[in-house]
């Protein structure tokens, strides 16, 4: 049950259609689409509310479950995961300077600091809250004008755009040529090992914004594949419901610096 708990609050590898890490030389001059695109999506996507289906492998084992995802801005997330008939399994609220982590099934619940390590310790997935938000946004980690376009990546339909991570490696982003619209993103550590794949697929209009109703995250170190269905999506309305949650006095809070 505890892995069954943890699981279903993992993220992303479908094994790599992309050998991203071949591509060498790049053109400084070209990542105006890629910048346009996610300063128009920072501006205009100002909430996300949707509800999905998940199907979560780790190590083998699958799972499935359904999310409750609400997104205010860039500011906070909340997650809320439930089993069969409704039965709440797990809560995550995060902002960027805090977290709580709720495990129903467990009995259990964490705060701390955001970072990628906390967070990876909870949720097995290495990446801080302000990435979760921007991949769950399908908008690219970081400031866009770092990103370089991979010049000898040749592809009538695709542009691919790479930049050094702040931990060593590289991250790429695959958009499409004709809108910006966010295909794949990758990060490599400093020996070339997959780290984080993401792929977004079905995208759909929403208030003049395209929401990817389909996401697969994955963490192929760790053997973890999370996919998104989207069933609802609601886009920029006014947030109805508290997005920090109580937890039961019964649970002690155990605290991560």
């Amino acid at each position: 049950m505890k892995q069954y708990t943890l699981t279903v609050f993992c993220v992303f590898s479908l094994y790599v259609m992309i050998p991203f890490s071949m591509f060498g030389s790049t053109d400084n001059s070209s990542s105006i689409l890629l910048q346009a695109m996610m300063n128009t999506r920072n501006t205009e996507l100002k909430s996300l509310e949707m509800n999905a289906d998940l199907t979560v492998t780790m190590q083998g084992q699958t799972n499935n479950a359904q999310c409750e995802f609400i997104m205010l801005g860039k500011d906070s997330l909340s997650m809320h995961i439930t089993g069969p008939f409704g039965f709440s399994v797990a809560k995550l609220f995060a902002s960027s300077g805090y977290f709580l982590f709720l495990d129903n099934l467990q009995g259990r619940a964490i705060e701390g600091i955001p970072n990628a390590d906390n967070l990876s310790k909870v949720t097995f997935i290495p990446l801080s809250f302000t990435d979760y938000l921007s991949l769950l946004r399908a908008e690219i980690p970081g400031n866009a004008s770092e990103y370089i376009r991979v010049s000898e990546y040749a592809d009538t339909n695709s542009i691919l755009y790479k930049r050094p991570h702040s931990l060593g490696g590289i991250e790429f982003v695959l958009c499409t040529k004709s809108d910006g619209l966010i295909k794949q993103y990758q990060r490599k550590n400093a020996e070339g090992i997959t780290e984080i794949s993401v792929l977004y697929s079905g995208y759909q209009q929403y208030d003049s914004i395209m929401i990817p109703k389909n996401v697969t995250l994955s963490v192929p170190t760790k053997e973890i594949i999370m996919k998104i269905e989207a069933q609802d999506i609601k886009v920029n309305n006014q947030i109805s419901t508290a997005m920090r949650f109580n937890v039961p006095s019964s649970i002690n809070i155990l605290k991560m610096e």
